[in-house]
């Protein structure tokens, strides 16, 4: 019988890690369970969390008694290259990547490989029997698509969601998982949802789904005397809050240290580069520039560039947004960033003092905190002007209460099934939940809903730039189509006039109802991006 826990010191050695206590509990209490599991991992930013799936994987070559291979599964498409480079480096080609914009038709449709590292948007279609690639002759009913093959290819894994709070902290994709969920539960695919920053409102939510679905339920988190708690506790984090009548740009000009690897995270990619372009001139200072509004080979380049000079503690300022927040391996000296909600604050934290340096400074900038909710903003600023001198953003415990005020201390804080949303979705429920439906009846339901509202997340366009694809909302395409940076073609047409409403496009393009192809016709700027 293989040994998970032998499989992890091999996977350890590899990667050159650290003893993880927390990750061996895991893989031991995996490997004697008994019935299908769902377990919550819950360590700190760093902790290594990724390992577990990739050991998982390993052990699925060997032995399949548990489970057949391993899916893991990323809110963010950033953040699932970032997995896939990391895993690729011990599992080679027995690794696969997959999201919506992949051009070929190979076997990663059925998620097949040992280790398959997908975003929850694709993840959420290949459940539902809906391969977006074949949405059109489902529709027509000349196939059925991948349907059952796909589905029972991830009921059959073990599904790790890496990075859960952004699934669960997204109204809209908050709802759909609820569903998601309660299949996975019926058919008994065992799952583990990792994140450093869950509230009591979610523990109690998936104890409830547990004990209902009589899955066996563990929570685990390091303890005090684990080895890089212990070494976390002796860093210095030193917490400032920022509220004056000065503008972003002022006050990051004036936090920079130019001796060191600054981070300065903003909420939007419009302030990033209006950012970017106030402190280019930095004597002696590389500035770097990375946002979503970029090419996928350009963010993988930028992110190279600032792997480099983090990892080589290289004098530099890396002005971002919310796509650094999670799974990036980076460490900065400085972060300075706009507040956003407990959570994601947190994960920015996480990008802090990651390595071995021994302190760090952290400066939060009050501003409207948007896109984020405008109330848990105000709860997020409240907490932290009677406790940030308290946050270490390594040790749970300093920060679990934070978590509970901005973001549910119960179940009935945050319950999915509780919301208006939910009951809109029962009939998909009703239909998913029957295996034996194809795929043309629940893309029936699903357009349903998508003809009253978004699903799963609000309604994007994908534009074609330099044969790559880069997702902009509705409005953001309208401004370029307006001063002719867009061609819009519709079942082979160019249109001379803008629609009086581009969300309708993007419904169409969501909805595969007609061929709609939009094409970015300006130069791209490798260093900006795109910013309409």
């Amino acid at each position: 019988m293989v040994d998970l826990k032998s499989l992890y010191n091999e996977v350890k050695a590899r990667m050159k890690g650290r003893e993880r206590p927390l990750i061996e509990k895991v893989l031991e209490s995996i490997q004697e369970s008994n019935k299908p599991f769902l377990y919550i991992v819950r360590a700190p930013t760093g902790y290594g969390k990724t390992v577990i799936s990739i050991t998982c994987a390993l052990y699925s070559v060997f032995d399949s008694s548990l489970f057949s291979k391993v899916i893991h599964i990323l809110p963010m498409r950033s953040i699932v290259e970032d997995v896939y480079h990391r895993a690729s480096e011990i599992l080679g080609e027995a690794v696969k990547e997959k999201m919506m914009d992949v051009k070929e038709e190979d076997l990663e449709l059925f998620h097949l490989f040992p280790l398959n590292v997908t975003t929850v948007d694709t993840f959420t279609w290949d459940i539902m029997k809906l391969n977006t690639k074949k949405i059109s002759r489902i529709r027509e009913q000349k196939e059925f698509g991948y349907d059952f093959l796909t589905q029972g290819s991830i009921l059959d894994s073990l599904l790790f969601f890496d990075e859960a709070h952004y699934i669960l902290e997204d109204e809209n994709m908050k709802t759909v998982f609820s569903v998601i969920i309660e299949l996975i539960l019926r058919y008994k695919t065992s799952f583990i949802i990792s994140t450093a920053t869950l509230s009591k409102g979610y523990e109690e939510y998936f104890r409830y789904l547990a004990k209902a679905y009589d899955y066996e339920f563990k929570i685990f988190e390091p303890d005090d005397s684990d080895p890089f708690i212990e070494k976390e506790n002796r860093k210095r984090f030193n917490i400032h809050l920022v509220d004056n009548d000065e503008d972003i740009n002022t006050n990051v000009k004036k936090l920079i240290d130019p001796d060191k690897v600054n981070l300065v995270v903003v909420n939007s990619p419009y302030k990033a580069t209006a950012l970017y372009d106030t402190l280019t001139n930095l004597d002696g200072v590389r500035v770097f520039l990375l946002h979503g509004n970029m090419k996928r080979t350009h963010r993988e380049k930028v992110l190279e560039n600032i792997r480099k000079v983090s990892k080589g503690k290289i004098p530099s300022v890396i002005i971002t947004t919310q796509v650094i927040e999670a799974g990036v391996d980076i460490s900065s000296d400085v972060l300075i960033t706009e507040v956003s909600v407990a959570q994601s604050l947190l994960q920015r934290m996480g990008r802090v003092a990651r390595y071995d340096e021994d302190s760090a400074s952290i400066y939060i900038l009050k501003s409207t905190g948007e896109p984020y909710p405008a109330e848990k903003i105000n709860r997020t600023w409240e907490w932290l002007e009677k406790n940030s001198s308290s946050v270490h953003p390594r040790i749970p415990s300093s920060y679990y209460g934070w978590l509970n005020q901005v973001h549910g201390k119960s179940m009935v804080d945050i319950n999915p099934k509780y919301s208006p949303s939910y009951i809109k979705l029962k009939g998909l429920s009703v239909k998913l939940l029957d295996l034996y439906n194809r795929s043309t009846q629940i893309l029936n339901q699903v357009e349903k809903i998508m003809r009253r509202e978004v699903f799963l997340r609000d309604f994007t366009i994908p534009v074609i730039v330099d044969d790559e694809y880069v997702l902009f909302s509705p409005r953001e395409v309208k401004k370029m189509f307006d001063n002719g940076l867009i061609e819009v073609r519709i079942d082979d047409k160019t249109i001379d006039s803008a629609p009086k409403d581009f969300t309708e496009i993007a419904k169409e393009i969501a909805l595969g109802t007609k061929s709609i192809e939009v094409k970015y016709l300006g130069v791209y700027d490798n260093i900006r991006g795109i910013i309409p």
